[in-house]
């Protein structure tokens, strides 16, 4: 398509492109960065930029959103964080959980039904686990003889597993158990652990929708799962029941090997309209900013991908982003999918170079992201080029390279090359106001 006659001309500053990206230069996720090269302080974002992500107050559904705030997490947990926990098991127990309740599970059977009260209710209560005890918390990666030697011991406790899933079925619970704990759906997970092969039944609130249920799969997965009973009778190969929220999907993609959970994508809605189609009389299709905007629901995914790209290899995306793009006989990516088609380019790697006009440190302030992913700043680097028609794609980087300053003066001009992963279409307030629900601010 030919830029000059870029559908989205007409559209300029309504909105970013959000990218995870790696620049030129080593990854470090040690550098504070809160000094440009020049030794002057450098710029802190305001609460129009990506700040969002880890302050504004999210929505019921959200899992382990920032701590503290009362929106994600529950009642209990603003009386729970003031007792001395240890492991997932001190909480449970302060949730009405105890020993008694593990103590009628029955070992060395498959899972019966009498055990589903147990099971809705350690799901329920994980909800309200802050994802970062949760990887606290952990006593290691799961080791089926040492369960087998003392099951009672571990009951109730976080270990972390990977594997292969072999197989998902979805189940639906009783009307009144779905009105009692919340749960409309759950799902039974066969995995085959890695190392060592040994089978794992693993029961989730959800999984990836890209899977296909009842049927045979072979999927690469992880999970902090809550160890619950062994459900063989073999000694050799005891089959151990964990539940957890989610299991993390690693497909064989560049993203998924870097350790990223390939299926938080099923909690960003993808772009419903395309900038380029035109409806009858000629009309373009409205695009409702507020529907861009970035919320909780992007929190995990976003961040999931920003600490992906950080465990690449220096120049690792640089050189594999070339080569792919030497197959097609190009030597940079075209930024007209990202303007026409996002929904479709949602992880893809991007070779980019361009000119960056702003660039700007971001702080993480949440307690979790920076316990979990050891991510305290980021930077937004707003980058044009040749065929992005004055639209911004925005950067977001772990780090810079040595020597480039920070600005937001509209001389500063600096030419960079990125390889850089797609996250999704941006939409914000302007620096006009402070208030990002005010009416009457215009969006970017």
């Amino acid at each position: 398509m030919d830029p000059v006659n870029h559908p989205m001309r007409a559209q300029r500053c309504l909105l970013g492109y959000l990218l995870a990206a790696m620049l030129i230069g080593p990854v470090s996720a040690g550098i504070r960065g809160e000094q440009s090269a020049s030794g002057v302080e450098a710029p802190v974002s305001e609460p129009s930029s990506l700040e969002p992500l880890v302050s504004q107050s999210p929505g019921p559904e959200a899992l382990g959103e920032a701590p503290g705030s009362s929106a994600a997490q529950p009642k209990e947990t603003e009386t729970v964080a003031k007792v001395d926990l240890q492991s997932a098991r001190d909480l449970f127990r302060l949730y009405g959980i105890d020993e008694s309740h593990f103590r009628r599970l029955t070992d060395r059977c498959p899972w019966q039904e009498s055990e589903n009260e147990l099971l809705m209710k350690v799901l329920y209560r994980l909800r309200q686990f802050r994802l970062m005890d949760i990887q606290r918390w952990s006593k290691g990666e799961l080791e089926t003889l040492r369960l087998a030697q003392e099951p009672d011991r571990w009951r109730g406790e976080v270990f972390h597993i990977s594997g292969r899933a072999r197989g998902v079925v979805e189940l639906v619970p009783v009307p009144e158990v779905v009105e009692r704990f919340e749960i409309d759906r759950y799902y039974q997970c066969k995995v085959q652990l890695q190392p060592g092969g040994q089978p794992a039944v693993v029961f989730a609130q959800r999984v990836p929708r890209a899977w296909k249920l009842s049927t045979a799969i072979d999927e690469a997965v992880s999970a902090y799962g809550v160890f619950l009973k062994l459900a063989s009778a073999e000694q050799t190969q005891p089959t151990p029941v964990l539940v957890t929220l989610r299991l993390a999907w690693h497909p064989p993609t560049t993203l998924g090997k870097l350790g990223m959970d390939m299926g938080l994508f099923d909690d960003i809605p993808p772009e419903q309209w395309s900038i380029g189609s035109a409806r009858p009389g000629g009309q373009r299709p409205k695009v409702n900013p507020r529907e861009l905007a970035l919320g909780h629901r992007d929190r995990e995914c976003f961040y999931q991908m920003l600490a992906a790209v950080g465990r690449a290899k220096p120049g690792e995306l640089l050189a594999e982003a070339a080569q792919e793009l030497r197959a097609t006989g190009q030597e940079q990516s075209s930024v007209v999918p990202l303007f026409n088609d996002p929904a479709n380019q949602r992880a893809k790697l991007f070779l980019l170079s361009g000119w960056v006009r702003r660039a700007e440190l971001v702080r993480v302030s949440d307690e979790d992201i920076r316990s979990r992913f050891g991510i305290d700043h980021y930077y937004n680097l707003y980058l044009f080029t040749e065929d992005s028609l004055d639209n911004p794609l925005v950067l977001c980087v772990r780090e810079l390279p040595q020597g480039m300053p920070l600005s937001e003066s509209p001389n500063y001009v600096e030419q960079i090359r990125a390889a850089a992963f797609f996250y999704k279409t941006w939409a914000y307030r302007s620096d006009l106001s402070t208030d990002p629900t005010a009416e009457g601010v215009p969006w970017q």
